[in-house]
Formats: structure tokens, sequence, C-alpha cells
């Protein structure tokens, strides 16, 4: 174990308080109180530091403040000593310096440390002689593999999805754009748009419209007819497959207390638009997540209140009734295997296996972090509850799930774009990254 050892250090500067935004700071030495004195700590631990986990990537260098609690008092001989635990209660090499600010009355100790892999970790610090011991818990994601280049985009995107020719597809303010290697390329009337392998749905409120992206120039309308919308555009859900596009809305009843799942399907039949019958689920106040698997059958979040809901799982060409199973817990999203609930601190995936309907994955969620609906995607990210930026995912398996890091100030767009605000975010431009 190595454990790196400062007297405490005067100068002023910058100092990072708990995981939030810089601020300047009076520092002072501890030395240059008169032996046999103390400096008392004014105030505590920063509230936003014990509200929040902070949250690193494994291979990246990593800064986190720990603040020791108000009424101790830092003596002129006091040293400072840290050290990091990692999932396999090994302790790691660290690098800690410490300030008392003056003007705020706080006591900061800052660890430097690299996370050599993903998991929790912990962050232990002690003020000697038998001041004050700090802890603070530090998760670790895995690095996101795969992203592109980032693609720069003259205007926002509130959600962004990719062809597999590379046709980027942005929706913003219901409005729909095309973009080639960074290119405006051409605007599509609509509301919501939804892509599958090269195809892009269009929901235009009235209609709905299919487009082919051959791998150059803008992409063609096929069929030239439309289907007529048998539901809004707004508050809808879309799953697309290149053969068919199925729209999920919930229709209020009269008393408003509950409404009425409606699933229809607009589909291709030698060449000409077909809508199939809706299928209809009883009692639902609202569609949570949606996502195709493999094997083209459809995964399908419904909320019943009271934080409870129906997981369904139907066949994405709608020849038998969607088959459901009640669960507890906040519906909060899909991916390829199943539906996400959130009890308390945790979430779960509830899908179907081989003996039916199972909790087939869970995962404690990082404190201070919660799910962020993103429709239809594979990953799951989660958001801090405070509205700051930044995100992480939930990577899905099989077998379980894991925190992967996207990157600072990302937001995650939908199941294969995450976007960077630019420097010149002011003129309201985003980098795009696509897996």
């Amino acid at each position: 174990m190595k454990i790196f050892k400062r007297w405490l250090w005067v100068g002023a500067g910058v100092v990072g308080v708990g995981c939030g935004s810089p601020v300047e700071e009076a520092s002072l030495s501890i030395t240059d109180l008169p032996a046999g004195e103390c400096m008392p700590v004014q105030t505590p631990a920063d509230d936003a530091s014990r509200l929040f986990a902070p949250i690193g990537t494994a291979g990246h260098p990593f800064h986190l403040d720990l603040f020791a609690p108000r009424g101790v008092c830092v003596p002129h001989s006091a040293a400072v000593t840290a050290q990091v635990q990692g999932p396999d209660q090994a302790m790691m090499p660290v690098d800690v310096s410490s300030e008392l600010m003056v003007s705020s009355g706080a006591y900061r100790i800052g660890v430097d440390f690299t996370p050599p892999a993903a998991g929790r970790f912990k962050a232990m610090a002690q003020v000697e002689p038998q001041v004050a011991q700090m802890e603070r818990e530090v998760w670790v994601a895995r690095p996101l593999p795969g992203l592109t280049a980032p693609v720069s985009l003259s205007q926002p995107c509130t959600k962004a999805q990719l062809t597999n020719s590379g046709l980027l597809v942005c929706t913003q303010d219901g409005r729909v754009t095309l973009w080639r290697d960074g290119q405006p390329l051409a605007s599509l009337p609509g509301f919501q748009a939804r892509v599958a392998g090269n195809v892009i749905w269009v929901h235009h409120g009235a209609t709905v419209s299919r487009w082919v992206d051959y791998g150059e120039g803008a992409p063609a309308k096929f069929p030239a007819a439309e289907w007529e919308a048998q539901t809004p555009s707004l508050g809808s859900v879309l799953l697309a497959s290149e053969a068919g596009l199925v729209q999920l809305y919930v229709r209020e009843t009269v008393d408003g207390a509950s409404g009425v799942g409606e699933l229809t399907r607009y589909a291709l039949s030698e060449g000409r638009p077909v809508t199939f019958n809706t299928q209809l689920v009883q009692n639902v106040t609202g569609v949570v997540a949606a996502a195709v698997e493999e094997g083209n059958a459809a995964f399908v979040g419904w909320n019943t209140g009271n934080a409870s809901g129906l997981v369904c799982r139907m066949p994405f060409d709608m020849s038998e009734v969607p088959t459901c199973q009640a669960v507890q817990g906040e519906l909060v999203g899909a991916d390829t295997f199943g539906v996400w609930t959130r009890t308390g601190g945790e979430l779960q995936r509830v899908g179907v296996g081989n003996a039916g309907w199972a909790v087939q994955a869970t995962m404690a969620l990082p404190l201070g972090w919660g799910p962020a609906q993103v429709e239809g995607a594979s990953l799951l990210a989660l958001s801090r509850l405070d509205s700051r930026p930044g995100q992480v995912i939930v990577s899905s398996r099989v077998d379980g799930a894991e925190l992967a890091s996207v990157g600072d100030d990302a937001r995650v767009l939908g199941a294969n774009a995450f976007s960077v605000l630019a420097a010149d975010a002011a003129l309201r431009t985003v980098r795009v990254h696509t897996r």
C-alpha cells in the first residue's frame, strides 16, 4: 500500500468544493499558528458532496474533495493521510493535499488517484493526531467503447438517431432534420421520427410516412402513399423495424383516472401501406419506455399508478396479444432484454427467460443519481437529480448491468447517440458522438 503524506501548505487559488464548480478561496497554513494552538473548523462537510456520489471513469485521473466535520480543531502539528480502497478491498496509491479555507472556515482534503477498473471505491482520510476521520464513496464507470469522433451540428438536437449508412436524424421542436458528415442535408415534416436500419419512419400528426436511406444524398420516400395516423403523435412512443412501425399511446377514459393503452401497427404489404387493428391494454396511466429485442419482439412498460406497472412483451408483428406481468416499483426505461424498474436506490430489469417472467439484472443507484428516460434506448441514462450537466449510462448485458461513461457534460440523445455541448454553447451548437 502506497500512502503519500504532506504537511498542510499555504497559498491562494481555485479549490474544488465537493464535485461542484470551483470557487475562489483563501487558504492558510496550519504551521502559521502559534505552537500549541489549533484552528476550529466552522463549516461542516459540504452538503452537496454528501448528497451526490461522484462518478469517475476507469483509467482516468480522478480528484475527490473530503471535508472535515464542524467543530474539530486542527492543531499546529496536524498532518493528513489518505487511502483509497478498491472493489477488491485492496488499497491504492493516492496523492493528498489539504487546506483550511479561511473565508468559509472549511477544512478540505483533496485526494487524487487513477482507478484501474470499474466498481465502487471508498476514499478515506485522517487528520493526525486523531483530529478527524472522513470517508466518501466513489463510483467508477467503464469507458464506453466504440464512440465515433464528434460531429458538430449548428443547431440544437434533443433526440438523435443514426441509420446504418451514417445518416444522422435529429428531432427538435417538432422538426426532423437530416445530417450527413456534419452537413445539413434535408428536413422532413413531422413531430417524431424513429430509425430502424436504413429506414426512417416519421409521424406527422395526421399521417405516417416511411423513408429509405441509400447511403448518399437525401433519403427517398417509399412507398409514395402515406398511412393515416390512428393516434396523435404527442405523448406517443414509437417502435420500428424496417418493415413496420408500432405506435404506443394512452387514451384517457372519461373519468381521467386511468386510460387504455393503444398499440397500432403500420406495415408494408406488397409495397402498400397497411394499418392493422389496434390492440388494447386496460387500466394504464402512461407509456414509460419500449425497446425492440433481437428476434423481432418488443418490451413495453406501462404505468398503472401507485409505483407499480405492467411489463409487456409482444411479437413485433402483433400476431399475438401482448403477455404482461404486474411489477412493483417505478418504471423508468427499457432495453433490448426487458423493462427497468426502480425501487428505492435499486434498479431492476424484468424480462422473459426460459422460466417465464423474472428479474434478470439488478444494480444499486449511485447516491443522488436517477434514471433519465430515453425512449427505446438500449442503454439507460442516469442523470444527477440536481439537474447538473453530465450523464452516465447503465450498460445492459444478458447477465447483468454496469455503469459506463459517456464523457463530461454529456447528454444521451438516443439509443446510439450522445452529445457534448461545444465551447460555443451560446450558439446552441452540439457535438454528437455515435456508436
